[in-house]
């Protein structure tokens, strides 16, 4: 753990005293580093930051709360790694400033521009500095039930490992800032047994088992242990499962693509909006809240769609689930829409689209290919599209 970093015993800090918690890095000297299981609380600067390394970091388990507040800078600063670094189970709490990001993110709840979000789920989704993925949910540090203890009663003028440590030395927070119930698989945990955190050699995927609470400091001691020699060398059946494991959770947020009339084929967010000279696609500003999401934005696909125009394209690793948000164009006509395969031909059955609010419909797709989302006749406006095991474009 990493807290009051840059700050002396008697609450004077100095800039000079750096006042990062995890500093992951220097010089832009690409070294891979693996954090798991780490809380960073209270420092003056960054709770985590790579601190300009440019290789894929692996952090999975992992809580910051409240860093910055000297320095004004974000609970996690990861945003100068390679698009190959490994973010899971991170829970950012009362941030000071935006969290930035450059890898890919599954099971976490991070900060940017006064709004969190959560990318739930284990499928990893793709982010780049500032973006903005994921559902809008309160901040952790003020949602009631996911934390065991938010009460900081460590006195920085006693001894510290007294009343933090065991007798025998391992870590015992007293479940300050540790998650619980549904909110578990997230951030970290100590004075517990049977942790065991492994992460692919691959940088692909992560699986952490959360563990049973227990007052046995010995076996926390050999689930350390465990949790060292996995992350040191992966099972097999955790490089197979690696290897099969090809998909992320896509998401395309209308609030991501730039207004005004798009007459050609654009990549967003991994998914391509589909259009022509002829037949174009419309974004334009519409303010609409929804599912804990505030949308500014709406893609108007502008009449019935095929696989060649006025449709959202994306790609399926396999078996995969399929969520929009979205409107008729006509508030006194409901519209339908569907999902067709690259030849054109209907995949699923249509959904009925009301034009006086938004509606979320669900789609499964069975196999592994190339789809498009379509208006069966007249417009539609999208606002949200999430593939649960998609490939980016």
């Amino acid at each position: 753990m990493a807290f009051n970093n840059g700050t002396l015993s008697n609450g004077v800090h100095y800039a000079n005293g750096d006042m990062n918690g995890f500093k992951l890095g220097g010089s832009g000297v690409g070294t891979p580093h693996n954090v798991m299981n780490c809380l960073s609380f209270d420092n003056g600067a960054t709770g985590f930051t790579d601190n300009n390394n440019p290789t894929g970091l692996t952090i999975v388990n992992v809580t910051a709360w409240g860093n910055g507040k000297y320095a004004k800078k974000g609970n996690f600063l990861c945003y100068r790694t390679s698009s190959a670094a490994i973010f899971k189970g991170l829970v950012s709490a009362g941030a000071i400033d935006s969290d930035k990001f450059t890898g890919k993110m599954a099971d976490s709840i991070y900060y940017n521009s006064g709004k969190y979000y959560n990318l739930s789920g284990s499928l990893f989704t793709s982010l780049v500095s500032g973006d903005k993925k994921g559902t809008v949910v309160t901040d952790p540090a003020k949602t009631a039930g996911m934390f065991k203890n938010t009460v900081n009663a460590i006195d920085m003028s006693k001894n510290i490992d007294k009343q933090l440590r065991n007798s025998d030395g391992t870590v015992n927070m007293n479940g300050l800032y540790e998650t619980i119930g549904s909110y578990a698989s997230m951030g970290a945990r100590f004075n517990v047994a049977n942790q065991m955190i492994s992460v692919s050699s691959k940088n692909s995927s992560s699986e952490v088992t959360k563990p049973e609470e227990t007052t046995k400091a010995q076996e926390t001691t050999k689930a350390t242990e465990a949790t060292t020699k996995e992350t040191q060398a992966p099972t097999k059946a955790t490089e197979a499962s690696s290897v099969s494991t090809k998909g992320e959770k896509l998401i395309l947020n209308a609030n991501d693509v730039s207004t005004g009339k798009i007459k050609s084929s654009t990549v967003v967010d991994g998914l391509r909006i589909v259009a022509t000279s002829k037949k174009t696609v419309t974004v334009d500003k519409s303010d609409k809240d929804y599912k804990n999401i505030s949308f500014t934005k709406r893609i108007k696909l502008g009449g019935a769609g095929s696989e060649s125009a006025r449709a959202i394209a994306f790609k399926t690793a396999g078996e995969s689930k399929v969520k929009i948000y979205a409107t008729s164009s006509d508030t006194d006509t409901s519209r339908l829409i569907k999902i067709i395969d690259k030849n054109g031909n209907d995949v699923t059955s249509t959904a009925k689209i009301p034009g006086s609010s938004l509606k979320s419909v669900s789609f499964r797709l069975d196999e592994a290919g190339e789809y498009y989302i379509v208006s069966e006749s007249g417009g539609v406006n999208i606002y949200y599209v999430e593939v649960s095991n998609g490939i980016a474009y």
